[in-house]
């Protein structure tokens, strides 16, 4: 049948769609071509680009058949492979949108990260023709994460060397902390062997004194007391007055050599201490002090439980009588009181003078002078029979020592 002509209506009608269409297709146009990103509408079987928006003008020019291999990648062949799979590969076997990433080549031929979303365009019987692929530039973010790793695997590397550093710091630090503990320890070791000799040579002086108060008692005492016996005897029978005098005169001698010999035999070991006990030499210590340099003194007992340790006593009282000595020296004092007590298995011993006091402080860090080091060989010694000793003072205010010793030796002799 021939064609019929379109009347003036038809014509208009058709004018009007065709405008309606270039509108819409100009619309289309215009909106992917705002698009930022790359955009393009390919064929699936032929991976020819069939569309494509003015952002892909930075890949080269689009030709009739140019494929999305050709432009993109400098391929003759769709991509593939596990790492660079293809987009419309997964798209048309699935059926659903698909996201890869992918290193697309400008036309310079700089490589530039790409996330590609894919989405399918499908045919009148379901199955795809065609895929819309939007390409997200990546790049900068690609770029960062490389920085990033680089900067994470350069911190890593760091953190490694430091720690390897620490750990040989660790390891010599822990050597010369052993070596260090070892020191203290054979320290220790030298400084109880070192009281243990000079407490034990203490003692053994002790006891050559106890003796030579004994043989001072017992042959020039006793020789001398005698002596005055006979010259008595022997003055009883001369006449002759000039005589007479000159014995008189001897036996003054012999009297003034008897008090020497007993102050002696007192100052090495006093009887006393031996036959009555610690608490009644110390008086007798008090009141010859008081005798002898005109300090005021008292004594105070509250011992109640004797010391049987011979060696003990001794010791005790030759510190009391040290520290007696330092006030004298050092202290200035007008008084000075010195007690004993019984305390549950051990003796308390305390002398308090109201002399110029001193800062303890400085006397530990010069120890090594002649008064220092009398007190601190005072407290080495009373370590070594598992005793105690301190002493409490400041400037202005006296001083106040305190002896704790046991009853025995904790200690084998």
């Amino acid at each position: 049948m021939p064609q019929q002509p379109l009347n003036p209506v038809d014509h208009e009608f058709c004018d009007r769609a065709k405008s309606h269409i270039q509108r819409n297709n100009d619309l289309f146009r215009h909106a992917i071509d705002s698009l930022p990103n790359p955009f393009y509408v390919i064929d699936v079987n032929t991976f020819v680009i069939q569309m494509a928006n003015s952002a892909t003008h930075d890949f080269g020019e689009i030709k009739e058949g140019t494929t999305c291999y050709e432009l993109t990648h400098n391929r003759k062949s769709p991509c593939s492979g596990q790492n660079h799979g293809c987009p419309i590969a997964a798209v048309k076997k699935s059926i659903k949108p698909a996201v890869f990433e992918h290193i697309h080549f400008d036309k310079t031929g700089s490589p530039r990260y790409f996330e590609i979303h894919g989405y399918p365009i499908c045919g009148k019987n379901g199955a795809v023709v065609q895929m819309i692929e939007y390409a997200l530039d990546i790049t900068d973010r690609k770029n960062a994460e490389a920085a990033l790793r680089n900067a994470n695997d350069n911190l890593e590397r760091r953190v490694s060397e430091r720690t390897h550093d620490i750990e040989l710091v660790n390891a010599a630090l822990h050597k010369e902390i052993t070596e260090h503990k070892r020191t203290e320890k054979n320290l220790r070791e030298h400084q109880q062997k070192l009281r243990s000799v000079t407490s034990e040579l203490t003692i053994a002086e002790e006891r050559q004194r106890r003796q030579l108060a004994i043989d001072l008692h017992d042959s020039i005492g006793q020789a001398l007391a005698l002596s005055q016996i006979k010259l008595s005897q022997v003055q009883q029978s001369i006449q002759d007055e000039e005589i007479s005098g000159q014995l008189r005169d001897i036996h003054a001698l012999l009297e003034n050599a008897v008090q020497h010999t007993r102050t002696m035999t007192f100052e090495l070991s006093p009887p006393l201490l031996n036959d009555i006990g610690l608490d009644a030499a110390l008086e007798w210590l008090t009141e010859s002090f008081q005798e002898r340099h005109g300090i005021q003194t008292k004594f105070h007992n509250e011992q109640s439980e004797k010391i049987k340790d011979d060696d003990i006593r001794l010791m005790l009282y030759r510190i009391a009588r040290e520290l007696l000595i330092n006030v004298v020296k050092h202290a200035c004092a007008d008084s000075v009181t010195v007690s004993i007590k019984s305390l549950k298995k051990a003796i308390k011993i305390e002398i308090v003078d109201d002399g110029v006091g001193f800062d303890p402080r400085q006397l530990k860090r010069r120890h090594h002078e002649e008064d220092g080091f009398g007190l601190f060989s005072i407290g080495e010694r009373m370590k070594f029979i598992g005793g105690e000793f301190c002493i409490h003072s400041k400037p202005g205010h006296g001083a106040r020592a305190l002896i704790l010793a046991p009853l025995r030796r904790t200690i084998p002799k």
